[in-house]
């Protein structure tokens, strides 16, 4: 769990800081405060990024420049689609070990069961349930080997007569 947070916390920092600066460069008001916002709430993945677009619009709108609107939303798009295509997909599989599909079906999932507390908690799950399946395809692989005595190895060949245990 630990490189979950590790890497949701990069994930954040790169929403936060790449959103604040295109959005300062734009001149919105209150740029900083969008992003740090918006960066604290992408700890559920996409409401944050939701938020600080909703946030920068209202704001972009206050200043009557219309094409600005137009240019956070593009920026808004940029951003998600670099965080999303890119950075989320390596940081997560790198860290975690975990395919991005598996981890993009999973938060699907946990919305539709448990809305907002379902997107929150879904990936800490899905990481407990992938190093509990992983330690007893270990503890299975070694109580193969020991099981009938016989030094057996995982792929090695069984001596003649021999059947392999299912469980």
């Amino acid at each position: 769990l630990s490189q979950w947070a590790v890497s949701q916390l990069s994930t954040m920092v790169f929403f936060a800081v790449a959103f604040g600066l295109g959005l300062a460069l734009l001149r919105v008001p209150f740029a900083a405060q969008i992003a740090v916002f918006g960066g604290f709430w992408e700890i559920i993945p996409g409401l944050g990024s939701v938020i600080a677009l909703l946030l920068a619009l209202l704001s972009a709108f206050t200043t009557s420049k219309y094409w600005l609107l137009g240019a956070v939303l593009v920026l808004y798009l940029v951003v998600v689609i670099l965080k999303q295509s890119f950075l989320s997909p390596l940081v997560f599989d790198r860290r975690l070990r975990i395919h991005p599909v598996l981890m993009v079906l999973g938060v699907a999932l946990g919305i539709r069961l448990f809305s907002y507390w379902g997107a929150f908690f879904a990936i800490p799950l899905l990481i407990v349930l992938t190093v509990v399946g992983q330690e007893l395809q270990a503890s299975y692989a070694t109580g193969m080997s020991t099981s009938n005595g016989n030094a057996q190895t995982p792929g090695s060949p069984l001596p003649s007569g021999a059947y392999p245990r299912a469980f």
